[in-house]
């Protein structure tokens, strides 16, 4: 799902209020991070299921420039989207 204007904004305001440690990649140690303009999401491995009826999680990437390392926020967490009904973050 493609982050609209608002979302992005709203993702990027909160990285910066809760990120208070130095941003530094702990791969290279660069300080140079972009955040996809994309929600992926993590499911839960269940090899017994064809179909994803499961829980999933949504989450925003932030992509270290200098070297690919990427890590990931939980979406819900960040405020930019609503968890599913009878979902817990």
């Amino acid at each position: 799902m493609k982050l609209t204007e608002e979302q992005m904004n709203k993702a990027l305001e909160t990285i910066r209020k809760r990120w208070t440690s130095p941003q530094h990649c702990n791969v290279c140690g660069k300080s140079d991070w972009g955040v996809d303009d994309t929600i992926y999401q993590l499911s839960e491995y269940r090899p017994d299921k064809v179909q994803p009826t499961f829980k999933v999680k949504p989450l925003v990437t932030l992509i270290c420039n200098n070297c690919g390392h990427t890590i990931t926020m939980n979406a819900i967490h960040l405020g930019v989207v609503e968890p599913q009904k009878g979902a817990t973050p």
